[in-house]
């Protein structure tokens, strides 16, 4: 039977209501980008139309959508306005993560994902690789805790209902990690106003700062200290195995192993191929039937459109593909998700700048979407891993483990 990563949901109905989403969205895109404003038409479509509900479980109520029909859904929406594709991706990836958990008995997330249908809750994440790197402490008290400290680039933060991020719990003599669901709206919560970016402008990837916040206790997972347990890969899983101790070596990287990684960042790529796969139809639409049509530059460059999408596309089905329930958290599993992404988000880039190169300088103004798009897409770069990082990190632990099959 499928797990929640694949799923036998048809991905039609998801693409459908993200289209739906998109058309509310899109008559704003633009002034969103020029003021750097949060798309809340968008999110309130999302809202209206459910289109948060997709990735919880048929039996916590939701629509039961895979990771095929979330990236497909993504990539539709981004055909209108990847900002909010982009800032609604947080919310999707952290509830797939949260729903492959639960199909593995984790049941410290049942509530969440029940009251993501029942509420319309609608969460922005903000994770770290890194466990020391958290920078939010959090402190018992009567009910729940509080809760002080800062977390940057929170996609969707305006209009979220909770803040899902890593927390340091301290209590006498001990300080260890834990998850929350901070009230966005609660006392001592700020929503900062920094986010003044190149692109993705009305993304509301702001900053949240806390002071002495409360959290009510239902907010709080594995308090216990008995978080998620993962398979930890053996030392050689296919071709492409990395060492054992990620985060140590140099070439391997802290947490590379999360499997939300895996999920997170197919949904998040998909934002990016589906904005450059709409600005270049447009290129294309806009060009043919034109005197410039008929030439053999607007002819190669059409074709090498056409090429980077289909290897964009190539890429993520790939991704999709090969990200099973059975295979997250494995070496091999990261190296497919990781040149999946690099080649996603270099493809989308390169594509946006063929269809500006196809339509010349109207394409340089900023009443059509291409010098949007561009922008936009550019952004792909800076999530985990860069894609020179990516080729550092997959060529280690390839080479780590031929050199391991060599001596034994």
């Amino acid at each position: 039977m499928p797990g929640v990563i694949e799923s036998d949901v048809d991905p039609v109905e998801a693409i459908e209501i993200a289209h739906d989403v998109g058309r509310q969205a899109a008559p704003h895109a633009a002034q969103h980008d020029l003021d750097a404003s949060f798309v809340s038409e968008g999110y309130r479509a999302v809202r209206d139309f459910g289109y948060g509900t997709m990735a919880v479980p048929t039996a916590l109520g939701g629509s039961g959508h895979g990771l095929e029909g979330i990236c497909r859904a993504q990539a539709a929406l981004a055909n209108y306005c990847a900002s909010t594709s982009l800032a609604i991706a947080m919310h999707q990836h952290a509830v797939m993560t949260m729903a492959w958990r639960w199909s593995r008995g984790d049941t410290e997330v049942e509530s969440v994902l029940r009251r993501v249908v029942s509420d319309g809750l609608i969460l922005s994440a903000s994770g770290t690789l890194n466990p020391a790197m958290i920078s939010v402490d959090a402190t018992p008290v009567e009910g729940g805790f509080v809760v002080t400290g800062q977390r940057r680039l929170c996609s969707g933060a305006p209009g979220a209902d909770v803040l899902v991020t890593a927390v340091r719990l301290n209590t006498e003599g001990e300080s260890r990690p834990i998850t929350m669901l901070i009230p966005l709206g609660g006392m001592g919560v700020e929503i900062l106003d920094d986010w003044d970016a190149m692109g993705m402008r009305g993304s509301g990837t702001n900053g949240v700062k806390m002071h002495e916040a409360f959290v009510p206790a239902e907010n709080a997972l594995y308090v216990d200290g008995k978080g998620p347990r993962f398979r930890r890969p053996s030392a050689a899983v296919g071709s492409g195995a990395g060492p054992a101790s990620p985060g140590h070596r140099r070439g391997e990287v802290q947490g590379i192993l999360m499997p939300g990684l895996h999920i997170s960042l197919a949904i998040i790529a998909a934002s990016y191929l589906g904005a450059s796969d709409h600005a270049c139809a447009e290129a294309i639409r806009m060009v043919a039937g034109t005197p410039r049509a008929n030439t053999v530059v607007a002819e190669r460059l059409t074709g090498l459109m056409r090429h980077e999408i289909r290897m964009g596309w190539w890429a993520l089905e790939g991704m999709v593909g090969q990200t099973a329930d059975e295979s997250l958290g494995t070496r091999e599993q990261m190296i497919t998700t990781m040149l999946g992404k690099r080649q996603v988000i270099l493809s989308s880039i390169h594509a946006a700048e063929l269809a500006m190169e196809m339509l010349g300088s109207r394409s340089y103004m900023r009443g059509d979407v291409f010098e949007r798009t561009l922008r936009d897409v550019r952004a792909g770069v800076t999530h985990p891993l860069t894609p020179e990082l990516t080729l550092v990190q997959v060529g280690y632990a390839t080479l780590a483990a031929a050199a391991r099959q060599k001596d034994s």
